[in-house]
């Protein structure tokens, strides 16, 4: 956004800004970061800004600008750091998550028998008895603004070895600003992606947690012991439950805005792809063990589950199977923990 100033520049910047915050204001109940450029020259303080313009930015501790190049009169608007927007109220007829509530719940999973598997592909073949002990799984998928936490925490987003973050991607909603991971306006309760199979691994060590086993997975997304045997998880209608190609406008979307599934998991059947902790064999169901299976003990491909953002409606139902080289980073892949 150029903005002209004359006179005081902090009153021009607000009055420009205005329509953009009563946008901002609408869309979203709590907004920590907005970040459209890294390189930043000049900022201004809220208290610079005289009269009724401050007053419209009574919720914001500083607006950060830099001048376009050439031109020392203009400048653009790029970060809006700490909005404090008053909490929506639920609505009476939902129970689904708003941005107020906390990130990161878990959800227990009793132990139980179920049929893993399915006949729609032959890697899903053939349909197998399964027995698990009970084990937790997050609620909903790692979001940008928790992963960001875990990167702040570690310094880095790659060792030598391996990547955990693709940050380079124009994809990632994750960026580098003032030697800090920070998240882009309007996408920090978006589930994480551009994340390899490693970085899901390492967060979920740092978190004090570990990636879903495949059975898992399965057992958790299909309701567990209060399965109700929906074709997805949660719903025999697929716009209920998940974001796909028909609804998501071709990118993903806050957590836990769909409904849940019987056990109050969100967003798996579709928003984003999560990696399992397994090894992928196209064959492994035809040997896997009944008690607890953990997969292959190596492979070249790690495993996927869910449905993404991306996929066809005909390509979805929670049994699916995918398998990506463990260095990968896509728009359409994310995850999140058991224990």
């Amino acid at each position: 956004m150029n903005v002209t100033t004359e006179g005081n520049p902090a009153d021009d910047i607000a009055k420009t800004a205005f329509n953009v915050y009563k946008q901002i204001k609408q869309s979203y109940s709590k907004i920590e970061q907005f970040i459209h450029e890294t390189k930043v020259s000049n900022s201004i303080l809220v208290s610079d800004i005289s009269g009724n313009a401050q007053d419209i930015f009574r919720d914001v501790e500083r607006i950060w600008l830099y001048p376009v190049a050439g031109d020392n009169d203009n400048f653009v608007l790029t970060v809006v750091a700490q909005f404090k927007i008053p909490h929506r109220k639920k609505s009476s007829r939902t129970s689904y998550i708003n941005d107020s509530e906390k990130l990161g719940d878990m959800v227990y999973v009793a132990g139980g028998t179920f049929l893993m598997g399915s006949k729609e592909f032959y890697d899903e073949t053939p349909v197998h008895r399964v027995v698990l002990d009970a084990f937790y799984i997050d609620k909903y998928e790692v979001t940008n603004k928790q992963f960001c936490e875990f990167l702040n925490a570690k310094r880095r987003h790659a060792t030598n070895n391996a990547l955990w973050l693709d940050i380079s991607n124009k994809d990632s909603k994750i960026v580098i600003y003032d030697k800090k991971y920070v998240t882009e306006m309007g996408y920090a309760n978006h589930p994480v992606t551009m994340v390899s199979w490693f970085g899901a691994k390492e967060y979920a060590k740092w978190a004090g947690k570990r990636l879903p086993t495949e059975a898992e997975w399965e057992y958790a997304a299909g309701g567990g012991n209060k399965s109700k045997h929906f074709k997805y998880s949660g719903s025999d209608r697929l716009n209920d439950v998940a974001w796909y190609n028909k609804n998501s406008r071709r990118a993903t979307h806050p957590i836990g805005k769909k409904q849940p599934n019987e056990l109050d998991l969100y967003d798996m059947s579709g928003n984003v792809l999560e990696w399992c902790s397994d090894w992928y064999s196209r064959s492994y169901y035809k040997r896997s063990p009944i008690n607890n299976p953990t997969g292959p003990s190596s492979g070249d491909h790690r495993v996927l589950r869910g449905a993404s953002w991306k996929d066809k409606s005909e390509d979805i139902h929670y049994k699916n199977r995918y398998a990506f080289s463990p260095g990968s980073c896509y728009n359409t892949v994310g995850f999140r923990c058991a224990k």
